[in-house]
């Protein structure tokens, strides 16, 4: 292979990195720091700098790069010898053949349209008025359509061609029947243990809130989160960015009406800054392969901390006599099995990111049908709301008294993130599938005995081993076979929640 050609491709792609970096340090500001009428020219300066990352992964020099390193589409990682070179190459060329067919002037008005649909979206938000955000949902959905069919390939739908974006691989088709069969599991389990009659009001006294975040950073430590690589901030949305390969930025909310949601929350972005911090070291440190493969390979590492690690009761053996101590006044009359089954509690809801295991996966399924007809144009923008209310019924039996609690709760739309809600359940069925392993890497030990005997940082220490230190090298598809030695398998997942409730409420 030809060495030279290869440090200029990979100088290169630390410069695409750094100028996506300093996007994200302008939205980063934007959803934190930024006053109101900051948006109209952060937009501008959003748009400036995408261009000119998008100018650089189609540029003629790239082109020249990729053809001495014999990339073409019969062998999309050219003459690369190790991993890290094959797949660097492979990612750069797949990046180029997608950028060449997007036009220098839909990039710029992508960002300011996206810009201006977030701040939409809060304000539509805080008055519970879809119609301040229709317009400008409508913008995104056509810009959204209009880059999908630039990108798409013969034979592939629009709503597939956005999937493959942020799930290399995954299909509606694939999606379909396996939602499906997800759906009809689920029901059952949650009509099972919603009535459970279990005391929970103590979750929803007032707790201090410098409280709670020393108490969530201490976990967060233990973890393996590096406070001198990382920080916790407030923001409307909870979310982890990577500004640099040393500052990796989680964002949480205390504006939830209990305890466990806020801590929920901050360990959930705890454990997509782990995979960041971990990815971003060695070589791949700089480069575009410094983060996570998929999105839902990332999610499964957000989901394993929050409801693997955090709801397992044997977590709270350790840590509920400190958080007790913490707030004595509220917690010294319950115990720590009340505790548990509160936290665990099987209760459908209006919010998605509240939600409890046994619900999570329907409010998933829910948004992909919603988002997959947006895009095939069976679904107006204008009827969004009464097909999500009408659907909503059909999965949790409650009616939705405000947009709010509706259409209008998520981020993603507003930022052109179609395609991107299915891979929360990827994240799910990845995550119970890699527990799996773990507890036979510890000798078939149950995770509970882990938590422990061995703490939270061996855990840590597996994730970094199996998944984190690899970030992008391989495709998710191939990494889950090459940790678990079998493809994703959805039974890994029902079968722990079932286990796992079983323990718990009986």
């Amino acid at each position: 292979m030809k060495i030279d050609s290869f440090k200029q491709l990979e100088e290169l792609d630390k410069q695409i990195t750094m100028i996506n970096h300093l996007t994200q340090v302008l939205e980063y500001d934007l959803e934190v720091n930024a006053p109101k009428k900051a948006t109209n020219e952060r937009s501008k300066q959003m748009a400036w700098t995408s261009l000119e990352a998008h100018k650089l992964v189609k540029s003629e020099n790239m082109k020249n790069i990729l053809n001495e390193l014999g990339a073409k589409e019969d062998n999309e990682e050219g003459f690369g010898e190790t991993a890290y070179q094959k797949a660097l190459i492979r990612k750069r060329f797949n990046e180029y053949n997608k950028a060449i067919k997007i036009p220098n002037e839909h990039i710029k008005e992508k960002q300011e349209i996206l810009t201006k649909s977030y701040d939409n979206w809060i304000k539509a938000r805080e008055k519970n008025d879809f119609s301040l955000f229709e317009p400008y949902l409508e913008a995104v959905v056509a810009c959204v359509k209009r880059e999908a069919s630039y990108i798409k390939k013969d034979g592939q739908s629009l709503y597939d061609a956005l999937l493959n974006e942020y799930e290399e691989g995954i299909t509606s088709a694939v999606l379909d029947p396996l939602f499906e069969e997800l759906q009809k599991k689920l029901i059952p389990i949650v009509e099972r243990y919603k009535d459970f009659n279990l005391r929970d009001g103590f979750l929803y006294e007032s707790f201090d809130v410098k409280k709670q975040e020393s108490f969530a950073k201490e976990i967060l430590k233990e973890m393996g989160f590096d406070f001198e690589r990382g920080t916790l901030a407030l923001a409307v949305h909870p979310f982890t960015t990577t500004l640099g390969g040393d500052d990796i930025r989680i964002t949480t909310r205390y504006t939830d009406p209990n305890l466990r949601d806020p801590l929920c929350s901050t360990i959930h972005e705890g454990g997509h800054a782990l995979y960041e911090m971990n990815a971003s070291k060695n070589e791949l440190k700089g480069t575009s392969l410094s983060d996570g493969v998929s999105m839902g390979i990332h999610e499964s590492q957000s989901r394993f901390w929050e409801n693997i690690v955090l709801k397992n009761p044997s977590f709270w053996d350790i840590w509920y006599p400190k958080l007790q101590e913490t707030f004595s006044q509220q917690l010294n009359s319950v115990s720590k099995k009340e505790f548990v089954k509160a936290i665990n509690r099987v209760n459908p809801s209006y919010v998605r990111v509240n939600a409890d295991e046994a619900t999570y996966n329907l409010h998933i399924i829910l948004r992909y049908k919603l988002e997959k007809q947006l895009i095939e144009g069976s679904l107006k923008v204008k009827d969004l709301p009464k097909a999500w209310n009408k659907l909503f019924e059909e999965l949790f039996s409650i009616k939705i008294e405000k947009e709010k609690d509706g259409c209008l709760q998520d981020v993603h739309w507003a930022s052109g993130l179609f395609g991107y809600f299915p891979t929360y359940s990827l994240g799910n069925l990845y995550s119970a599938q890699f527990l799996d392993k773990l507890e036979k890497d510890f000798g078939c030990i149950e995770l509970g005995e882990i938590i422990k005997n061995k703490g939270l940082k061996e855990i840590s220490n597996w994730l970094d081993e199996n998944i984190h230190s690899k970030g992008s090298l391989y495709p998710p598809k191939v990494l889950v076979e090459q940790i678990t030695n079998k493809s994703l398998d959805a039974n890994y997942f029902t079968r722990y929640l079932e286990k796992k409730l079983n323990v718990i409420f009986n």
